[in-house]
């Protein structure tokens, strides 16, 4: 590296310090502004008789609820007299305020945890050993206290920063594994199995399969899971399956069975509306096939299902299709999402994330 470079990198920490330098503690209630946050606090409690340590304390509020609790007085701009007479932290509970109102405020970054550690002071003058004794017993209590709600705050900051990263998709999935009606629902329309069903290279594939593999089918118990309109509990009859079981929880189930009955295929194939792991079935199968990808393999969010029907339902000996899957990853560099989401993560925790 050469030595301009150094001093090109030099020169953007020195930037950067004297950014933080420059930073002023913006008060709660007003718009002054101090050089350092105990100035602050000090306005607050001449000014407006608001003590905010002391309402840490009483309300024990750790850096999570605190972060969420400035954004909140900085939002809804409540009056000092009104947010004095709080006693929980229910106003101010929702994760919306974890997004700051003012960039790179001051007080977002005062250490709430140490004011916990500090609340109890303890002095070992003239006391006799015993005495001592609880002082110390005292102490690692406190410390063991300190490092639950440390760990706490990490795992609160690891998650939010996980659905900043992954956004939508992952809000997605969740909120369909949360309401499993919406996530059913969906499948209950033509339109997605028509899309489906026009991916040559997916149906053709299953048909080929199946219909190349008469061994593995024939005289068989077949459990399709998630059948949709049924086109693989059919091939697996048309192949001389013994019994077809299709399971769906979508009302597409109904328009299953009309096919089913339409291809004269009723008396081989059962079609039962409901979810995998609620529906008592006869007797264990030899063969399990489903479709249950989506995209980037996993998110569809059937292959919990499957593996319970793998564990639950089908025979020692028995076999399942398709067995292997692959995900392939490939590094990439995006500024814009970076700064979207990762910074902006970063910037909702405060410092706290950051150390």
């Amino acid at each position: 590296m050469s030595s301009s470079e150094n001093e090109s990198d030099w020169s953007d920490v020195e930037e950067e310090e004297k950014d933080s330098e420059h930073l002023k503690a913006l008060c709660l209630f007003s718009e002054a502004q101090f050089q350092s946050i105990e100035d602050c606090f000090g306005h607050m409690k001449d000014k407006y008789d608001f003590d905010l340590k002391a309402f840490i304390r009483k309300l024990k509020i750790d850096f999570y609820n605190y972060v969420k609790f400035i954004n909140y007085v900085r939002k809804e701009k409540p009056d000092p007299s009104e947010v004095k007479k709080m006693v929980s932290t229910s106003l101010f509970e929702k994760d919306c305020y974890l997004q700051p109102v003012v960039v790179d405020d001051l007080l977002l970054q005062f250490d709430v945890d140490e004011l916990h550690e500090n609340n109890v002071e303890i002095s070992t003058n003239g006391f006799h050993l015993e005495d001592k004794l609880a002082v110390t017993e005292r102490r690692a209590q406190l410390a063991e206290e300190s490092l639950e709600r440390t760990i706490l705050d990490l795992e609160k900051c690891r998650k939010e920063l996980k659905k900043q990263l992954l956004g939508a998709a992952e809000e997605m999935v969740t909120h369909y594994n949360e309401t499993n009606e919406g996530y059913f629902a969906s499948y209950a329309h033509h339109g997605i199995h028509e899309e489906m069903l026009k991916d040559k290279v997916r149906t053709e594939s299953y048909r080929d399969f199946i219909v190349k593999n008469p061994k593995v089918f024939k005289d068989a118990i077949v459990l399709d899971v998630g059948c949709g309109t049924s086109i693989l509990s059919m091939l697996a009859a048309k192949s001389g399956a013994k019994k077809v079981i299709g399971i769906d929880n979508s009302d597409v189930a109904h328009q299953a069975m009309d096919i089913v009955r339409e291809n004269k295929l009723d008396d081989i194939i059962t079609i039962m509306k409901g979810k995998a792991e609620d529906i008592n079935m006869p007797s264990k199968v030899d063969v399990i096939i489903s479709e249950w990808m989506g995209y980037f393999l996993l998110f569809e969010s059937m292959l919990d299902t499957v593996l319970f029907c793998r564990d639950n339902l089908l025979n020692p000996n028995g076999r399942i299709y398709p067995d292997k899957c692959n995900i392939q990853l490939s590094a990439m560099a995006d500024d814009e999402y970076y700064e979207s989401k990762v910074k902006f993560g970063r910037m909702s925790m405060g410092s706290k994330c950051l150390q």
